[in-house]
């Protein structure tokens, strides 16, 4: 697919997952805690690369099991 998969940090911010096709560029941040909070590290991370889009996999976003069967282009969708 020519998709890279890569982890991020930067000022005490990290990002689970940097998925990167041509120019478009998905961050990931995954929760495993049920309760809503903020997303430190995609915000971090938008403020230095132009994002595509950003996802949360966790309780409060996209269930683990749906992100794990999907494959990984449909992200850049």
């Amino acid at each position: 697919e020519n998709i890279n998969v890569y982890y991020w940090s930067g000022r005490n911010r990290e990002l689970d997952f940097v998925l990167v096709h041509g120019d478009d560029i998905v961050a990931i941040e995954v929760k495993s805690t049920a309760r809503k909070q903020n997303l430190p590290g995609i915000t971090e991370f938008a403020k230095h690369f132009p994002v595509t889009r950003k996802l949360l996999v966790g309780n409060q976003g996209i269930l683990l099991n749906d992100f794990l069967s999907t494959p990984i282009k449909r992200w850049f969708q």
